[in-house]
């Protein structure tokens, strides 16, 4: 396990990470494995290439300091299209309710979860752990 700290833009390894930002802005990458994410202060972007990289946690995500999930509209698939997730693409429980649901956020147990079709037919893979229940919205989330 691999421990870097106060580096504003950290990229993991294929291994299990613990990155930790500063007070700054930080942008956070974890790649492979069951990665350890903390910003800090500030607006920070904790972002992810696939949905099939390992759970990564999130330990202090905060949408009203600006923190943001960006992910890759190729790499995810799923029709995303690059810019903040449309609302219909997201919805709080456990499962998609509708075929465009792609983002699915349980808030009793912090999983965040990509469905690429919505209607479980290709299940749905969780890619990211945050603190119960973080009042995580679609304008949290943004696909590059």
């Amino acid at each position: 396990v691999d421990t870097l700290v106060n580096i504003e833009s950290l990229t993991g390894s294929n291994f299990d990470d613990h990155l930790i930002g500063d007070a700054a802005n930080n942008t956070l990458w974890g790649l492979q494995g069951d990665d350890l994410l903390t910003g800090g202060a500030d607006a920070d972007n904790f972002n992810f290439g696939s949905s099939n990289q390992g759970i990564d946690t999130i330990t202090d995500f905060n949408s009203i300091q600006g923190d943001q999930i960006r992910v890759s509209a190729k790499n995810f698939g799923g029709g995303l299209t690059v810019g903040v997730l449309d609302a219909e693409e997201f919805t709080i429980g456990s499962a998609a309710t509708q075929a465009s649901d792609r983002f699915i956020y349980d808030d009793t147990t912090g999983a965040l979860f990509f469905d690429p079709d919505g209607t479980g037919a290709i299940a749905q893979i969780q890619f990211a752990q945050l603190a119960v229940g973080v009042a995580l919205t679609n304008s949290d989330i943004f696909a590059f």
